[in-house]
């Protein structure tokens, strides 16, 4: 990001007197396209969605580790610049969680961001009781995007219909001093419900992954705000795993694929010997 900058414009009243308004900004570096369109597209190979995504969680912790909560994680808010690097953008919904700050809206009537990654106590408002909801809230976002990524299917249009939606979006309702303990005399029935397999979608899924990227996704997108893996360090972990696992497939199909054409050379020059001796053989006669 550059340095701050500013345009100013002239601009003329009614009576002809002159006025400037200055429009200050910052440069921000270009993106060649967001997450989103590399999804849609099936870009990305399973190592490099998984690379992708390790930068996205490390997005979430900077931010988290100042305090700030984005409430509104999508893939199209994921920002694909130079050298394939992922950065998050669109801050508009973003909240500084602190005792400090007063918060733009006084009381919540919805939850921000895209109702596609959004967890059930966020559309519940129970971040209108507490703001640090939101950041459990990222952390289920995090999880609907690891979802997509393998099988280019919303999670949220998968486990989040209609009917559900309004029947939890009902307890935002509830008056904001009994609505946390209320929507936890609930949340057991609202987690009850099955998450969908990464193998389902519309995207193959190596075999040798889809254990992990399940349980992974699951583990942060659980409907049950209390069981959602929220410590860093554990989620890159089992990337790693991911990631090794991959590596070393790949490695493997290499030295079968370099033992096959070996395989064939060697047949090959067999059986061309063969045919000079039977050639050989014939002329004799």
């Amino acid at each position: 990001m550059a340095s701050r900058s500013e345009i100013v414009h002239t601009l003329t009243s009614e009576g002809g007197l002159p006025f400037d308004i200055s429009f200050p900004y910052y440069a921000l570096e270009l993106a060649s396209r967001s997450v989103a369109e590399a999804v849609a597209l099936d870009e990305w190979d399973p190592i490099r969605r998984l690379v992708a995504f390790r930068g996205m969680c490390r997005s979430v912790q900077r931010i988290h580790a100042r305090r700030i909560a984005h409430r509104d994680l999508k893939p199209e808010n994921f920002l694909i610049v130079s050298g394939d690097a992922v950065k998050l953008s669109d801050f508009g919904t973003a909240r500084f969680i602190d005792a400090v700050e007063p918060p733009l809206l006084q009381r919540y009537l919805a939850a921000p961001g895209d109702m596609l990654y959004t967890p059930p106590e966020m559309i519940a408002c129970l971040h209108d009781v507490d703001p640090a909801f939101a950041y459990g809230g990222d952390i289920y976002a995090l999880g609907a995007i690891l979802f997509e990524l393998f099988s280019g299917v919303k999670l949220g249009a998968v486990t989040l219909d209609a009917t559900f939606v309004n029947d939890v979006w009902m307890i935002s309702q509830v008056d904001r001093r009994q609505r946390q303990d209320f929507y936890d005399k609930l949340v057991s029935l609202i987690a009850s419900r099955r998450p969908p397999s990464v193998g389902a979608g519309t995207l193959p899924v190596r075999v040798s992954i889809q254990g992990h990227i399940d349980a992974l996704y699951r583990t942060l997108a659980n409907l049950d705000y209390r069981s959602r893996l929220r410590d860093f360090p554990t989620i890159f972990r089992r990337i790693e795993i991911c990631l090794a696992i991959l590596r070393n497939e790949e490695a493997y199909l290499r030295r079968e694929r370099t033992k096959h054409r070996h395989q064939l050379g060697r047949e090959t020059n067999l059986r061309r010997r063969a045919e000079r001796a039977a050639m050989g053989e014939g002329a004799k006669r």
